[in-house]
């Protein structure tokens, strides 16, 4: 715009970069600043150099804390506020290299020499223009904060390097990333630079509406479940069941309170919540409910002390169970191998007679050894009534039902 180098006064700007073509808002506080904004105002053309400091810190910035490439800008308004501070509206007009400092004080006046526009039309950066402009439109799909007047201004600019300084301008890009695209001489390594920062933006937005959807997706069924849950707890009321839902509210907490294994309690999980979906008048409810507590007064992680004391078990066997003598012995030698066998494997098997046709295979326990153990330790071991005393049992499972009996059925003489 101006073929030579000529003085202007200098704005220094702490994080903002304004390019030319564009409208930006700043507010002058610093003494520095409204010096220069009163020079500048002066002039019949109203212009400055809006340049960005190297360093936000530093308040009386010289040429050499200064970006060296800034914008020559025009002031289009200016409003007093009341805390001595002018909020300026400027419009870039073009980019300039500052070269020499001509004044210091009160306010910075450098030299300048303007810069050419980027310019390229070769069917690359025509091709890469497009390209931008419908990254735009998918943009502005996702890019709630932006005015719609800003969003129209985006879709409809038809000037490449337009479109790239307000793209420039809408993203959130750090001061060096800004300096950068303000310092480009070409079109095509504008736009190509445009577009990557555009994109990412692009995938970040989009990244976020897809985390946001599946939260607020997880947050809608829950709420959903709560009101169903709440309507559910109002008719049950209404029909009298509100009691049996404090039993299954009951039984769930109970359920979160007792230790036990993490197969056993997802399942009894499942049956609290069968209960709660069943009417108590449902013929399932009482079964459901009685399996329930049952499964929960069980010690599952409760252990004891073996109390292997072979005379008080033959006492409190005789004392609690009438006859059984089978039962009873088959007792008292499973307590027997557990006193010759303490490191063995728990639990211990239970000791059943061997099946028929299986007399010759061996127990983990020699019968002579059984035997003599059995007298040594308890003297109380007897024989059967009427027989002669039967031979230790082997381990080994006889038929179905010998479990349950201590020994394998006996044939009928």
């Amino acid at each position: 715009m101006r073929p030579h180098a000529k003085s202007y006064p200098v704005l220094p700007l702490k994080s903002t970069v304004l390019f030319p073509h564009i409208l930006m808002p700043v507010a002058v506080g610093r003494p520095q600043s409204l010096a220069a904004t009163e020079a500048a105002l002066a002039l019949e053309e109203k212009t400055l150099i809006a340049a960005v400091q190297r360093d936000p810190q530093v308040q009386t910035p010289t040429l050499a804390d200064l970006y060296p490439t800034a914008t020559l800008a025009v002031i289009k308004r200016v409003v007093q506020r009341q805390d001595n501070v002018l909020q300026l509206l400027l419009q870039g007009v073009q980019r300039v290299t500052l070269q020499a400092a001509t004044q210091t004080s009160p306010y910075l006046e450098v030299t300048v020499s303007p810069l050419p526009e980027p310019a390229d039309d070769s069917p690359e950066a025509t091709a890469l223009f497009r390209n931008v402009q419908d990254l735009v439109r998918k943009a502005a799909r996702h890019l709630d904060t932006i005015p719609e007047d800003m969003a129209n201004m985006l879709i409809s600019a038809a000037e490449p390097v337009k479109l790239a300084y307000l793209i420039a301008t809408v993203l959130n890009l750090d001061t060096e990333q800004e300096m950068e695209l303000l310092a480009m001489d070409e079109l095509r390594p504008l736009l190509q630079r445009v577009y990557e920062h555009l994109s990412r933006e692009v995938q970040i937005l989009e990244l976020r509406q897809k985390i946001a959807g599946e939260t607020q997706v997880e947050l809608d069924k829950a709420q959903r479940e709560y009101i169903l849950r709440q309507q559910l707890k109002q008719i049950k009321k209404e029909l009298g069941e509100d009691d049996e839902q404090n039993e299954a509210e009951m039984l769930q907490q109970r359920l979160a309170e007792t230790a036990m294994p993490e197969e056993v309690r997802k399942e009894l999980q499942r049956e609290v919540n069968r209960l709660q979906r069943l009417s108590p008048a449902a013929p399932d409810y009482q079964v459901l409910r009685s399996y329930l507590e049952f499964a929960l007064e069980l010690p599952w992680t409760a252990e004891t002390t073996d109390q292997l004391d072979l005379a008080r078990a033959q006492q409190v066997l005789d004392e609690d169970h009438y006859g059984l003598e089978d039962v009873k012995d088959r007792i008292i030698e499973h307590l027997a191998v557990m006193q010759l066998r303490p490191g063995a494997k728990k639990p211990h098997p239970v000791l059943c007679r061997p099946a028929r046709g299986r007399q010759d295979q061996p127990g983990p326990v020699d019968c002579p050894r059984l035997g003599a153990a059995l007298r040594a330790l308890f003297p109380g071991w007897r024989a059967r009534r009427g027989r002669a005393a039967r031979p230790p049992a082997d381990l080994h499972r006889g038929p179905a039902g010998a479990h349950l009996t201590g020994h394998a059925p006996r044939r009928r003489a």
